[in-house]
């Protein structure tokens, strides 16, 4: 657009931007709503029918009090006015708006739930082009479900290169008694299995939240959640198509979650648990091969969810999206269980219930120890 270049006598409109505030604040933003104000002009012996607010050739609004958003930085605005006769005239504003230099960007965290983020929860400048790394940490009876917003991940650790402004949510979900806790799936993300046997189901699961996977031997099998290793098995020798089952107990690896639950993933390969008591895991690393030992018909991973005594728990996964996240036998099911660097500093050792005596009569009282019973 060419800006009128001549003026108009003292017949035509007097263009004025003087009641424009030049100075606006934007705080921690890289954006500020500024007020363009053309109110003083003079119409003089004709109407102003038109007000027009141009930047650098190009018109950005057009009113005579409009509110535009600005970046931050020196922004230099004509005004043009046009009477009824077609007579223009023009007058420029300077307006400074003032936040973080250019260069940078402005990361908003919010959190749905209970937990702890880094960065923290409010907004933070960070500069152009830099990598921010986001960690979420759940509080006692929290889990950690995904970031949402500008940056997605199904993992409590990942990194934004900070190209704009971004804003975030962590969102963390309960782990109550009353409520059904869920994890991803116990294998690597992208791979899809069929359950052969599903929770209360025959044969041998009508009394346990449990489910069945076949797959060959040696397949990965990987942390449903961070925790910590309380139980290993991995010397039962492996069954044979040529002989009747052993009866050996099957190889296994039990992870503390904290919040009184436990993952249990058994039938693993023989020597086929890379992991060890007491250690310390991330959501999907291997912690173990699949395999056919113990009481099985055939290679599969057994899996599912225990509280402190030992009882099996009501669970779903976060992968999958039917009937609230529970695959039935027959259901195919694809793992979203990529490796997270999950953050174990708020891991506390699930404790055991007050009534974990209750068939001696004995009532616990707090502080409850941290323990699991387990079956022999």
């Amino acid at each position: 657009m060419l800006l009128p270049i001549n003026g108009n006598g003292d017949s035509g409109p007097r263009a004025d931007a003087a009641k424009t505030e030049t100075s606006v604040d934007a705080g921690s933003s890289v954006s500020a709503p500024v007020v363009l104000d053309a109110s003083a002009t003079t119409p003089a012996d004709a109407p102003v029918v038109t007000y027009e607010w141009v930047e650098d050739n190009a018109v950005i609004a057009s009113g005579e009090v409009v509110q535009v958003q600005l970046g931050t930085g020196s922004h230099e605005i004509t005004l043009i006015v046009t009477d009824e006769a077609g007579r223009q005239d023009t007058d420029v504003v300077t307006v400074e708006v003032v936040g973080p230099p250019p260069g940078e960007f402005v990361l908003t965290v919010a959190v749905s739930g209970d937990g702890q983020t880094t960065p923290n929860l409010g907004s933070t400048v960070f500069p152009a082009g830099g990598t921010v790394v986001l960690e979420a940490t759940p509080d006692q009876g929290w889990q950690f479900v995904q970031w949402a917003g500008d940056v997605i991940s199904l993992q409590s650790v990942t990194d934004t290169v900070m190209d704009s402004d971004k804003w975030v949510t962590a969102i963390f979900a309960p782990v109550e008694a009353n409520e059904d806790p869920r994890f991803f799936l116990p294998l690597p993300a992208g791979q899809r299995r069929e359950v052969s046997q599903g929770v209360l189901q025959g044969p041998t699961h009508v009394d346990r939240h449990a489910w069945d996977i076949p797959m060959p031997v040696g397949t990965p099998i990987v942390a449903v959640g961070a925790g910590r290793v309380i139980d290993v098995r991995e010397e039962s020798l492996p069954n044979s198509p040529d002989t009747p089952i052993t009866g050996w107990p099957a190889n296994m690896v039990r992870i503390d979650h904290g919040g009184g639950l436990s993952s249990t993933y058994a039938h693993l390969d023989y020597l086929g648990v890379p992991v060890e008591v007491g250690q310390f895991v991330v959501r999907g690393q291997v912690i173990g091969l699949s395999g056919d030992t113990g009481l099985s018909t055939g290679p599969l991973l057994h899996y599912e969810v225990l509280d402190t005594l030992n009882n099996s728990v009501r669970s779903g996964f976060w992968d999958f999206a039917d009937n609230d996240g529970v695959p039935g036998t027959g259901d195919t099911v694809e793992s979203s269980n990529e490796l997270s660097v999950e953050s174990l500093n708020g891991y506390r050792a699930s404790t055991l219930s007050s009534d974990a005596f209750a068939m001696n009569g004995i009532e616990l009282t707090p502080p409850f120890p941290p323990a699991h019973f387990y079956n022999n």
